[in-house]
Parts: C-alpha cells; structure tokens; sequence
C-alpha cells in the first residue's frame, strides 16, 4: 500500500527551514492561529480555599511519543476554576514544556478528572482541523533536530509558549489531515507491531549470548572437566584446576579524575585529548571504540592520562 502512494500535481515552497516544499493546496500557518494553547498550573501543596479539591496531574514524564499515561498519579490542591481551566479530556494534544520540549502524545478516554502540571501544554483545536495530524507533524519537526534549535539546548530547554505558538505547520485540508492520520495509525501500528517481535528475538538472542558467556567463564570449554565448589556465593563450583583469587590481585584497578566544576565548562574542551565518559562505556558493547568529547590541555590539567 505504501508503494502505491503517488506524489501530488503540484508542490510549493513551504517557507518553513524544517520542512522544503509542500502540495501547493496545502496551508502553512503558525500553531497559534489554529489551536489554543494552555500552559499547565503550578504545583499547590496544600489547599487554599474551602472548596479545594486534591485532584490527580498529569507531569511531563507521563507524555511519551508513545502515549499518555494515566494510572498511579501524583495529586495536587486545585479549585473547581482551576480544574475547568487545566483540566484534560479525550483528545486534548498534550505537549512538554520542559525537558524534551515538544515531545507529545494525544490523551485517550480516561474516566478520572485530571489536571496538568506547568511543565505540559494541553492542545486544543479551535476549528475542525485534526488534533492527531498536529501530533504527527511534531513528531517530524522532532526527529529532523528543529524542537532541539527551537528550545536552545545547550542551556536550559523550554518549549514556551510563545516558541510553540510561533511554530510554523502544514495544514493539509480537514479532509485529508484525517485520511493521513489513518493511513499514519495504520502504517505506524503495523511497524510497532514488527518492532516488538523483533525486540522478542533481540531479547532472547542476549539471554543465549549471556548463557554462552556464563558457561565459558565459569566452566571453561571442557563439558567434562572435574569440578570443585568455588567459595564465591554468585559463582558455584569451577574447575578444579582453576583458582581464586580477588580482583585487587590479578588486576590493576585505577579510577579516573575530573575535578574542574562546573564540569561543562567550554575552556576545558576542544582538544587533542578523547574524554571518556560515563555515557560511552554505556553505549559500548565490548570494547570503546568512540568518544563524543575532547579535553585540551586545560582540561588535561584537572584530569587524568592514561
């Protein structure tokens, strides 16, 4: 079906740095002009009038791209205007503020009142243009890096809304937002679908993987070799032959050094020097073949050479 889809007549520039040109019956409008945008309420700890009510909130560790979440829920005081003002329903576009700016997710049927907190904006569209397609076209802005251009990463991300209302979007006609939200729901279900079966294989791919390895280094490569118990509870009993030592013994063991705060200071960086980090033994499997940051040798100075 994918390979069926055929380009349109005629395309124009959008206008838009993120996005190239669009079908030419296509509209390009900022956020604001189209959806209303409501910040959420700031957190109240204890109730200030009589008719306050400790109601569940939504935070922006509750919005994935991959839904909202709605079960176990923190609580905060809100009057009855508080709740009518940010208070969320099916369909409402919510959006983060802070963090992942811009990362959102459309809330589905919820039988609970519920509010947000100031770190989301609730979406709501002011005319019959689809709340999902808008969902979608955040996804893409996301993905080509312009929500990380928009927030100013380097320092402390907000999606304000100001920035949001100001966001440039296509607007393909009611009509044809909603066939491409089906035919996205479809495609994007389909994919998930896929994904998840690969992740079973994935899964249990590393669980032989760490059999093989669990074998090897505990019982060597001879299934018949004579075995002896090990005195180490996690480990069992190993070869005979083998012995036991501690680590401090058979290896040496050197800590590295960083002391320089505040630790992303620009002086230190840029250099001839790889700086490994915490985040790169993460990312490796076996062996640390990358590095995304450099010192100088003003960075040298509070570290340490091996």
């Amino acid at each position: 079906m994918i390979a069926d889809l055929k380009p349109y007549a005629e395309y124009k520039e959008s206008g838009l740095p993120w996005l190239g040109q669009v079908p030419t019956h296509w509209g390009v409008l900022s956020v604001k002009q189209i959806f209303d945008i409501q910040l959420g309420k700031m957190l109240q700890n204890t109730p200030q009038t009589a008719d306050d009510i400790y109601v569940p909130y939504l935070k922006a560790q509750h919005v994935q791209w991959t839904g909202v979440r709605t079960s176990d829920l923190p609580r905060m005081w809100a009057s009855p205007r508080d709740i009518m003002k940010f208070g969320v329903q099916p369909n409402d576009l919510l959006v983060c503020e802070g963090g992942e700016g811009g990362r959102c997710a459309v809330i589905m049927a919820s039988d609970q009142v519920m509010i947000i907190q100031n770190a989301l904006h609730r979406v709501r569209s002011r005319t019959n243009d689809d709340i999902r397609f808008l969902s979608y076209v955040l996804s893409v802005v996301s993905s080509l890096g312009w929500l990380d251009a928009i927030n100013n990463k380097a320092t402390i991300a907000h999606f304000t809304r100001d920035k949001f209302g100001a966001l440039g979007i296509l607007l393909p006609p009611p009509s044809e937002q909603a066939a491409i939200v089906r035919f996205l729901d479809w495609a994007t279900s389909r994919l998930d679908k896929a994904i998840r079966a690969k992740r079973k294989i994935i899964a249990l791919l590393n669980e032989q993987k760490q059999a093989i390895i669990h074998r090897a280094v505990t019982r060597g490569l001879d299934p018949n070799v004579s075995l002896k118990p090990s005195g180490i509870p996690w480990l069992g009993d190993i070869p005979e032959h083998w012995e036991v030592r501690r680590a401090k013994q058979a290896t040496r063991i050197l800590r590295g050094k960083f002391t320089h705060r505040p630790r992303n200071d620009p002086s230190l960086y840029d250099g001839k020097y790889p700086f490994i980090q915490t985040g790169a033994v993460a990312k490796a499997t076996k062996f640390i073949t990358s590095y995304e940051q450099t010192l100088n040798e003003q960075g040298l100075a509070v570290s340490k050479l091996f």
